[in-house]
């Protein structure tokens, strides 16, 4: 994926958008290397369309990246 370190990546799939359909979408977020795929019920621009069901996902990937985060700094910590 070009990236120097791996990072966890999530694809939000967004099920109604018309500019990029969901199947170009499934290339783009497996050529990414992505590790989880949400789908959206939204159009190309999800930020104005659902801006607070977008938000969620977000939120929800933030805190996962937190956690997971938190869980490797203490596991390096015991080492």
């Amino acid at each position: 994926t070009g990236l120097r370190y791996p990072v966890p990546r999530t694809w939000v799939r967004l099920e109604r958008d018309r500019v990029v359909p969901p199947a170009r979408q499934d290339v783009y977020a497996e050529r990414a290397a992505c590790d989880e795929v949400v789908g959206l019920d939204a159009p190309h621009l999800a930020m104005i369309a659902a801006p607070r069901e977008l938000a969620a996902v977000l939120d929800r990937v933030h805190t996962r990246a937190l956690r997971e985060a938190r869980t490797r700094a203490v596991a390096a910590a015991r080492a």
